[in-house]
């Protein structure tokens, strides 16, 4: 191998680095190495190096490796020459007669390069001439059926594959087109799954597989539902590893196909054999884990059981098995089930129980959900002013704020009973009860208030039958007077008296109305807050991953903020969110279940909170599941925002700001 001097040392330091920064602006310029399929032993063989370039250029480099893997091969490199090319003009270059050539035989390492000091190499193509001359020369055991690559291949420290740009001074990386020593061998690939006679249903997982042979770039994956006319792309680019797991699209056809290609040239590549099925299966929703009390008596409990499927025809049936009755009726989609089942206090013994939710479409795709009911000893309730012991365990600390954090944003237990999470008296959970419970604790604000749950008239934390009786003795037999008369005022018409009796035995035994909250004292009223605006702003995507700045302005300090967003799990998956720098001082917590995900951020020191103001408070993430996704099948639900007295401001969610239509 010949050394490289000084200058040549110089050049790589002070002009390659300035190279690497720029971006070739037209046609994309290719260096190409000549394939020369017949070679004897004992012979000289002349390979030439081509470049196509669209703009003048002051200097290229372009590092040769042969055989790529084979080794042992009874060929050297002898020279590099310049003579007769479009290369000649160059006033440096790496040729015989240069004491920069840099030819290494141990390691089958070439490098060709040069540099314009004045003139340039004017565009041209493969029909204008090579750019340089390889000369090899085969010994006496030369293979002549041997089939050596000659590829591109990176020389440390700073030898690189480069086209420098006359004009501007920048380098630029071309495309390459290797060449060969030898027989080429033909690459191939051929899809094995699915290859024909498949039914996979909408939303499953299933690997895509493919083998392929004398071939190692990356591949392109699509499908087609119209047996090959048109395609749409699974992924642009991935390894060549024979597997690639794709979650069905929701595109039912009977004429599905998978292509498999060279992600660079489409060529070689294979589609399935035969058509394949893309089908919808039903698909069941279900409620998560019950809970039914009992001590003397039992809770009676009810849910709704819904069964949907993309065919509207197909007749849906949703069966039961387990514990409990359950009544529906055999309907195109939407179908729904009622369950209703009163337990008796011996079954505590066995609890939990498990109930299968089973609907069929009637052509043999189904779905099953799963139903976890645990029939539980009623909890004791915690003693005069314990409001604000969210977890049940008789004290008011900082357990029952991670607990009401976990039970609105991680998907947690309820809260023991499920009303104690109202600490702020509103007659729902949300993210001001958390903040009303850490100003309590952390900044001397006021107790928690009489929770509010319209119906329990006994405060025991549930709607059943011992508050009827409870009403009648208060109503008719001189009883102690309900605790809270805001849930005791169950119509809503500001008094408290037989009509709610009446009202409530209609909920509890007749199917009516659910109880409302009242507006009988004590009167729990906020100050009045400030405006807010929520809405989704305009995208970005990196490294696949989509970012939506959800943007907000409000004119006071907000300690918590509480979002629930919807979007369509056939076409994205839910990542975390991140904070921006506007809410950096914040907790964050998220969890996302079916189509939805609910964002929480909140101050849990009682330090610190997000400024009045207008920008970004967090930004969502989701992965497409589809090539051409549609932004618009995401959008916020519901936005509460809470200031730092608990107070929740009159929240106004916009449209997304989206630009127009919004399909990627």
């Amino acid at each position: 191998m010949k050394k490289v001097g000084i200058f040549w040392g110089l050049f790589q330091l002070v002009l390659l680095p300035t190279l690497a920064l720029a971006q070739d602006p037209g046609i994309p310029d290719t260096a190409k190495v000549q394939c020369i399929d017949k070679i004897r032993p004992n012979s000289q063989v002349v390979l030439n190096l081509y470049i196509y370039n669209d703009e003048h250029l002051g200097g290229f480099t372009i590092p040769l490796a042969f055989p790529d893997s084979v080794t042992n091969l009874d060929i050297t490199c002898d020279s590099i020459s310049f003579v007769g090319t479009r290369g000649a003009s160059a006033q440096l270059k790496a040729d015989s007669t240069s004491r920069f050539t840099d030819i290494n035989n141990t390691k089958n390492r070439v490098l060709v390069w040069a540099v314009w000091f004045s003139g340039d190499l004017d565009t041209g193509s493969v029909a204008t001439g090579p750019v340089a001359k390889v000369y090899f020369r085969t010994g006496p055991t030369w293979d002549s059926t041997r089939y050596v690559p000659v590829d591109a291949v990176f020389f440390p420290p700073s030898n690189t594959l480069e086209f420098t740009d006359l004009a501007s001074g920048q380098g630029f990386t071309p495309v390459f087109i290797k060449g060969c020593l030898g027989n080429p061998v033909t690459p191939s690939i051929s899809v094995t799954s699915p290859n024909g006679g498949e039914n996979w249903r909408v939303g499953e997982v299933h690997d895509i597989t493919w083998t392929s042979k004398n071939f190692s770039g990356n591949v392109k994956i699509e499908y087609s539902t119209n047996a090959g006319s048109t395609w749409n792309i699974i992924i642009a680019s991935t390894a060549n590893d024979g597997v690639h797991p794709w979650t069905i699209p929701d595109t039912p056809t009977t004429q599905g196909r998978v292509k498999v290609s060279d992600a660079a040239t489409g060529i070689p590549s294979d589609m399935s054999d035969a058509n394949f099925t893309i089908s919808t299966a039903p698909t069941i929703t279900v409620p998560g884990m019950q809970q039914v009390f009992c001590d003397t008596l039992c809770d009676t409990l009810r849910f709704k059981v819904f069964a949907t499927d993309g065919d509207v025809l197909d007749i849906l049936t949703i069966s039961k098995i387990g514990v409990g009755d359950f009544y529906t009726v055999s309907h195109p989609s939407p179908d729904t089930g009622f369950f209703t089942w009163v337990p008796v206090p011996v079954d505590t013994q066995s609890s939990p129980y498990t109930d299968t939710f089973i609907v069929n479409d009637g052509t043999g795709l189904a779905d099953t959900g799963l139903v976890q009911i645990k029939v539980m000893p009623r909890p004791v309730i915690p003693p005069s002013g314990k409001e604000g012991d969210v977890n049940g365990d008789g004290g008011i600390n900082a357990n029952d704020v991670i607990f009401l954090i976990n039970f609105i944003f991680r998907n947690g237990p309820e809260p023991v009973p499920p009303p104690a999470g109202d600490i702020n008296a509103d007659c729902v959970t949300t993210v001001s009860d958390i903040v009303y419970l850490i100003n309590y604790l952390y900044k001397n604000g006021s107790a928690p208030k009489i929770r509010c749950n319209p119906g329990d008239i006994d405060y025991d934390g549930y709607v059943n039958v011992p508050d009827v009786i409870y009403f009648i003795n208060y109503l008719f037999k001189s009883g102690p007077a309900p605790r809270s008369m805001k849930s005791s005022d169950v119509n809503a018409d500001c008094s408290v008296d037989i009509v709610d009796l009446i009202y409530l035995i209609n909920f509890l035994f007749r199917g009516g109305p659910i109880p409302q909250p009242g507006c009988v004292g004590p009167f729990y009223k906020s100050a009045p807050v400030a405006l807010a605006e929520v809405e989704l702003s305009r995208s970005s995507v990196t490294d696949g991953v989509i970012e939506i700045p959800v943007n907000s302005s409000f004119g006071s300090s907000v300690a918590g903020v509480q979002i629930l967003v919807e979007f369509d799990p056939a076409q994205f998956e839910p990542l975390d969110p991140v904070l921006t720098e506007r809410s950096q001082k914040l907790s964050l917590f998220s969890s996302y279940k079916n189509n939805h995900q609910i964002i929480g951020l909140l101050d849990l020191q009682a330090q610190n909170s997000i400024q009045s103001g207008t920008g970004s408070i967090v930004i969502l993430r989701f992965k497409p599941k589809l090539a051409n996704y549609d932004l618009n099948r995401l959008k916020i639900s519901e936005a509460i925002l809470v200031d730092r007295e608990a107070n929740t401001l009159n929240t106004t969610i916009k449209p997304n700001s989206f630009s127009t239509p919004n399909l990627r």
